[in-house]
């Protein structure tokens, strides 16, 4: 049995990945509504798969706190150290992810920033239904503005958000 300060460690422990078991189901459940609602219209085939990657983010983080927990609450001390390692594993390719994104975060930027002004030019009704949801709901108008409509001869839809019209018409 544990005793003192290390039962003060073990429902620590025991709490934090609780945490994170409820934080990978909600990744699980935002990657899903993000896979019905389709936002990835303004990226490449490549990208697509992002709320994909969600769901395994969350069931990776779900199953490994839940590991965490039962190690904590059975007092294991085989499965705290696989907790450990995995916990160890995650953190090295985080900090890689990062440094990733960072190095490629213009390119990035570029490439969504061109297929958003692509599918307005297309001007597919997928598209359209896509960047009237996020107007109304960003308070927005195109890319950069209404002049994004302008610049490819087609009409500002009534989505725009009043107070961006006014400086261009």
């Amino acid at each position: 049995m544990v005793s003192g300060s290390m039962s003060c460690i073990k429902y620590l422990m025991f709490i934090m990945n609780f945490v994170f078991v409820v934080c990978g189901i909600i990744l699980i459940v935002i990657g899903a509504i993000v896979q019905t609602k389709d936002v990835t219209e303004f990226l490449d085939t490549k990208y697509v798969t992002a709320p994909t990657i969600l769901i395994v983010i969350g069931c990776i983080i779900f199953v490994l706190a839940f590991l965490g927990c039962c190690g904590a609450v059975r007092e294991n001390s085989c499965m705290v150290t696989t907790f450990g390692i995995l916990l160890f594993i995650i953190f090295v390719v985080e900090i890689a992810g990062a440094a990733t994104a960072y190095m490629y975060r213009g390119q990035f930027q570029t490439l969504l920033k061109d297929n958003m002004n692509k599918t307005i030019s297309q001007n597919k009704s997928d598209a359209a239904t896509v960047w009237n949801e996020m107007q109304i709901e960003l308070e927005c108008c195109g890319v950069d503005g209404p002049t994004d409509y302008l610049d490819n001869s087609l009409e500002i839809p009534k989505s725009c958000c009043g107070k961006s019209l006014q400086h261009v018409l």
